[in-house]
């Protein structure tokens, strides 16, 4: 998000969702002022080019970093911060379908880390724990499942 005006009396009460703080955390803002009934105009205009330069962002796409799995793991927990957001049917069938999809994106992601003698960020696993209690239990079926086609499947995370 490149710009944003909004009158302070509508968002006096919202902050960004610290959670979320590797991914998606200026969505469920976004989300959630329009839920607090803020109006909303957008421009779908391109002002903005990305080119050349230093991205921090754009470096968490390193599927063989630390950074990668706590980005996919944020993507799981905005996704499930977003289905309990979710009024309708469709929206939470959307939302469920995302949520699976990073949870076994996550739990793959995870074990290969540590696989790799690498260490995951135990603090974005204990937020993921406490909203998933079953999460640890599942993560070495999901890794297993996800093994085969670990290609095909990487394509949507």
């Amino acid at each position: 998000t490149s710009t944003i005006v909004v009158r302070q009396s509508r968002v006096r009460h919202l902050r960004f969702d610290a959670d979320l703080r590797g991914a998606g955390e200026d969505h469920m803002f976004w989300i959630n002022l329009v839920a607090a009934g803020a109006r909303v105009a957008m421009s779908w205009r391109v002002n903005v080019y990305c080119g050349r330069g230093v991205n921090i962002y754009f470096g968490a796409f390193d599927f063989g970093t630390v950074s990668a799995v706590n980005r996919i793991g944020y993507l799981l927990l905005f996704w499930s911060k977003c289905a309990d957001l979710a009024a309708t049917g469709p929206q939470r069938q959307a939302c469920a379908r995302m949520v699976h999809r990073y949870r076994r994106a996550y739990s793959f992601m995870f074990l290969r880390a540590i696989l790799m003698g690498q260490r995951p960020g135990m603090a974005l696993f204990r937020k993921i724990w406490q909203r998933t209690p079953l999460m640890p239990v599942m993560m070495p079926f999901r890794f297993l499942s996800v093994l085969p086609r670990r290609r095909e499947e990487s394509r949507f995370w």
